[in-house]
């Protein structure tokens, strides 16, 4: 779905959202909920993905629908980090388990990976977001 109206608040309160839920991933990795950390690492890029897919005008219905239209705006069109995109699709699943599939055996080293990943998928967003940012 296409959007007409873009607001530099709502693109912010997107950021802000994201890195919101990376400081609550990293404060559950700390106290041994990894389960719960992995999800938020997963929620801080997908926060970060919208805010960039809104800049074009798109709020997608789905997170599938999501990680496939920022492929194709941002990977295929704008040369995002293909590896990134990937991992952050990856992700998507792993959450899906951690949501869904009742499954709980997430480790520490799991947690810290998607924490990293969350970092670095942000600042290749920012590059991005720069003009929308304050």
């Amino acid at each position: 779905m296409k959007s007409d109206e873009i607001s530099k608040e709502e693109i912010q309160s997107l950021v802000n959202i994201a890195l919101d839920d990376l400081d609550s991933s990293k404060t559950l990795c700390k106290s041994g909920n990894y389960r719960n950390s992995v999800s938020l690492a997963y929620y801080s890029m997908f926060s970060m993905a919208r805010a960039l897919l809104l800049i074009k005008g798109f709020t997608p219905k789905t997170h599938k629908g999501l990680i496939s239209l920022f492929g194709q705006e941002y990977v295929k069109s704008e040369g995002f980090d293909a590896v990134l995109a990937s991992e952050f699709s990856a992700t998507q699943t792993i959450r899906e388990n951690a949501s869904y599939a009742f499954v709980d055996d997430f480790t520490k080293e799991q947690a810290v990976d998607k924490i990293n990943l969350a970092e670095h998928f942000i600042e290749e967003c920012r590059k991005f977001l720069k003009d929308y940012l304050e």
